[in-house]
């Protein structure tokens, strides 16, 4: 004999909704009590969360720039193709 529990009478419920999961209709929607944000709130929310976007694609682009830079040069010291110490130079009288 099996014995039925509240779980399976509540599936049971459900079922008969034709869904696994409880459902909301529409009626259920137009029924809900709606929040409404303070005036300029979701305009400033996009204002900081723009400035924050445009910095991350900025750092996005450097990082590429940075590894196309290290991918080019630092295999020359590596290979003694360039001296460090006689570039530090060149690079000490260019920047006077």
């Amino acid at each position: 004999m099996t014995s039925i529990n509240e779980d399976t009478v509540e599936r049971s419920a459900l079922n008969g909704e034709g869904t696994v999961f409880g459902s909301n209709s529409a009626r259920d929607f137009h029924s809900m009590a709606m929040v409404s944000p303070p005036s300029g709130l979701p305009q400033g929310f996009e204002f900081i969360c723009g400035c924050i976007d445009r910095r991350v694609e900025i750092a996005d682009r450097e990082s590429i720039t940075l590894a196309d830079l290290r991918g080019t040069l630092l295999p020359k010291p590596i290979s003694g193709a360039l001296r460090v110490p006689a570039s530090l130079g060149s690079m000490q009288e260019v920047a006077t």
